[in-house]
């Protein structure tokens, strides 16, 4: 290894074995000052970028544009970003040879520089789960009903018992096959049985059908599985970190306890306190934000004394954080741009870029990782759709909830690099497992665009307007409330209607409420759930919406009906909220608030493009 080609400034090799060797490396790690890009160059000695800075800010920018090029092309094709971002790395890690370009890729990427990188973007990792958590409604679990709790079970448990089922059992023949391989065989099928809750979200906000029935069942599934999967792991973890050491096994385990409890019961009444502070309609003040942003850290490096990931004690402080305005809202909006779009992608790359595809790969064992691979994602399927069909789901859509609750994204990705980075998996396991996340997030939302259409529901359905409605029958209606200048507006228009004891008319008002700061949207009918339920809050205006409303049917009783709804959801998919409820009650005339609001004298004051 010449010390020109990497970004040490001595190495020095201390031992060798057959599969390994070992170098002592130093470098200054503070070197951030240089002379610039063309700094170093002497007569025909060419050695830019040795400082840590000039380093970073040409790989990222390089990362951005091939990462950009890719999802140009692939985009296309259905494919998602991620698919993009792991494109980027094969093309700049040593997988993909690009001849005479090689010298130059050494030379941006020089050995010992993606560590830097790593340690940099994976605070971005960090970020994306500790927003998970904050958009995660934890409470959730406890109002999912018997379906969703016995489809992700089954689905998790299964692959996990026939995978040791097998390992165990052919045992001896795995092991005279591929060798120390044997063990990596465990991780292969563990992690992909498991469903992660962040990629199915972020699968079915870019399929937009976040909101579907498909997609809400999908959502509270994977909630289920990846709070199983999470407590099953993190035990395990802190078991196997223990193993040489079995009287520390219990005090392990009760700290970890203790740390799922102790958090959300201290931090939680925390960040209600600071909801409470913080007047309605104003923004959360900057420094409860920064303080939370430290905690984040504070939580994992308290995470990693006690044998976790840094990541465990991010996503434990989110699910502390009430989902949804003000806190929540005010978190995703200062941390996404910066963590989710900007480093996360570069920590995607770089884990990509460690994955060596040009290494010896025996064909047997490509084929006996690939097999459980397979094999646990059929087991899934399987369980997954026979339970569907079991709850009376359409083949279509029991297969297509099969498919989602399968997809693999970033969460795997890093959790692959961790057990790579520890030396848990080799280096052929980690490409082939790299390779397998590429090939699934590729498939799956092709495969569902394909199964699953929730226009589907409108199909042969007759059309229905004041012209067709049958004598002596009440008109029905649904109003959508956007603002809360509109109410004024509609109930004006609803009395222009004049309901009479021979005309009476049915009014369903649906306040549409933009969904920010957690994932699952949310659909709620006042009069069976009260006014105000968990996940609205009380800085929304549902509550004027039913106490006009109220006041309306009062002053019209018996000739007019109110039924009132919170829809919580994507800007771009509140039509399925509103197409949803106008078929569920045979509504003749949905009336929409203009997008525009003229003042007085005729000058346009507002101009909402979400509402167009």
């Amino acid at each position: 290894m010449n010390p020109n080609e990497t970004f040490y400034e001595e190495i020095a090799q201390i031992g060798a074995s057959p599969n390994s060797t070992s170098y002592n490396v130093c470098m200054h790690f503070l070197n951030i000052n240089s002379d610039g890009i063309w700094g170093n160059y002497s007569g025909d000695k060419f050695s830019p970028l040795r400082s840590s800075l000039p380093v970073i800010e040409m790989q990222l920018i390089v990362i951005f544009v091939v990462t950009q090029l890719c999802h140009f092309i692939l985009k296309h094709l259905g494919c998602p970003a991620l698919v993009s971002q792991m494109l980027a790395g094969l093309i700049l890690g040593p997988s993909l040879r690009m001849g005479s370009l090689n010298k130059y890729k050494k030379m941006l990427f020089p050995y010992g520089s993606e560590d830097i990188l790593a340690t940099f973007s994976s605070l971005g990792y960090a970020f994306f789960m500790f927003l998970a958590g904050v958009q995660m409604d934890f409470t959730m679990i406890t109002r999912t009903g018997r379906r969703a709790w016995t489809i992700a079970f089954t689905m998790t448990a299964m692959p996990i018992a026939l995978g040791y089922y097998h390992v165990f059992s052919y045992m001896p023949l795995l092991y005279q096959a591929i060798g120390n391989e044997t063990t990596d065989l465990f991780v292969t099928f563990i992690s992909h049985s498991i469903t992660s809750f962040a990629v199915i979200a972020n699968l079915l906000s870019d399929l937009k059908i976040l909101n579907s029935e498909l997609g809400r069942l999908a959502l509270s599934t994977a909630l289920v599985s990846d709070m199983l999967s999470t407590c099953m792991t993190s035990l395990g973890t802190g078991i196997v970190r223990r193993l040489y050491e079995r009287q520390k096994i219990m005090t392990n385990i009760l700290s970890l306890f203790a740390f799922f409890v102790l958090i959300p019961l201290l931090f939680r009444p925390a960040m209600r306190w600071i909801i409470r502070q913080t007047p309605q309609g104003r923004p959360v003040k900057e420094a409860y934000i920064y303080s939370i942003i430290a905690m984040v850290l504070c939580m994992g490096m308290l995470a990693i004394l006690l044998d976790q990931e840094f990541y465990l004690g991010a996503f434990i402080l989110g699910l502390a954080v009430p989902e949804g305005a003000p806190l929540g809202t005010a978190l995703v909006k200062k941390l996404e741009l910066f963590g989710t779009w900007f480093l996360l992608p570069v920590f995607v790359t770089t884990c990509m870029m460690k994955a060596d595809l040009s290494l010896e790969y025996t064909q047997l064992s490509i084929w006996i990782v690939s097999g459980f691979v397979l094999g646990a994602h059929l087991v899934k399927m399987i369980a997954c759709l026979v339970l569907a069909l079991w709850c009376k789901m359409s083949t279509k859509d029991a297969l297509a909830l099969a498919i989602i609750l399968n997809c693999k994204g970033v969460v795997e990705v890093c959790s692959y690099n961790a057990m790579y980075d520890k030396k848990n998996i080799n280096a052929q396991t980690y490409g082939m497992l790299m390779v397998s996340v590429m090939i699934i997030a590729s498939i799956v939302p092709v495969t569902v665009k394909y199964l699953y259409d929730p226009s589907r529901k409108y199909a042969g359905f007759q059309k229905r307007n004041i012209i067709s409605s049958r004598l002596n029958t009440d008109l029905r209606m649904v109003c959508c409330i956007h603002k809360q200048f509109h109410i004024a507006a509609t109930i004006d228009f609803l009395d222009i209607i004049c309901p009479t004891e021979d005309n009476t008319i049915t009014i369903d008002a649906l306040h549409l409420v933009e969904l920010v700061g957690r994932f699952s949207p949310i659909f709620i009918s006042h009069r069976r759930q009260g006014s105000i339920v968990s996940g609205v809050s009380s800085n929304s205006y549902s509550e004027n919406l039913n106490l006009a409303f109220s006041i309306y049917e009062h002053e019209h009783l018996g000739v007019a009906t109110v039924n009132t709804y919170t829809a919580i959801s994507p800007v771009a998919l509140m039509h399925e909220d509103v197409c949803y409820l106008a078929l569920d009650k045979l509504s003749s005339v949905i009336i929409l608030p203009f997008h525009r609001r003229v003042s007085k004298t005729g000058e346009i004051e507002e101009d909402d493009k979400n509402i167009r």
